[in-house]
């Protein structure tokens, strides 16, 4: 709401954060670099935070087929070359670079598409149940891949 509302950045990953939305169509390799090494591996857990918001904006830029090349390409790299995650995150990373989700995912972004507001909140109620954070924080990123396609 924060961004929505134009208010000024609490803290960095706020700023990063709202730097990601405006990197996703970038053609600037350096600036979405700088802003994917502050995410990837950021937060704790198997699955870090960063990584779940990047996997649920990718998904919904996939399942608009919104995605940008060079946004992938430097995603691609530092998933592939780089130790910034955990070995459970690159893959999950790995797997959405290439368009690939969980089910519990794609049913979301289907929804997304769909005017049944009833099945698309027992859809987002499913996903938040998935692991500690992992759910709400792929939900949250998904709002940021909205958000992103809204401004271009």
């Amino acid at each position: 709401m924060q961004h929505l509302e134009g208010a000024p950045c609490q803290n960095e990953s706020e700023q990063n954060l709202r730097r990601l939305i405006d990197v996703v169509f970038s053609s600037q390799p350096a600036e979405i670099e700088e802003v994917l090494r502050f995410l990837i591996g950021r937060g704790k857990g198997l699955t870090p935070s960063g990584d779940d918001h990047l996997v649920g904006m990718l998904a919904v830029l996939y399942g608009t087929n919104q995605h940008s090349g060079v946004f992938l390409q430097v995603l691609k790299q530092l998933v592939y070359n780089g130790k910034l995650t955990t070995d459970v995150g690159r893959e999950y990373l790995r797997y959405a670079i290439n368009g690939q989700f969980s089910s519990t995912v794609t049913e979301v972004v289907d929804q997304l598409m769909n005017d049944d507001q009833q099945l698309l909140k027992s859809k987002m109620r499913r996903l938040i149940e998935m692991g500690h954070s992992s759910g709400a924080d792929t939900l949250f990123g998904m709002l940021i891949g909205l958000l992103a396609i809204r401004r271009k």
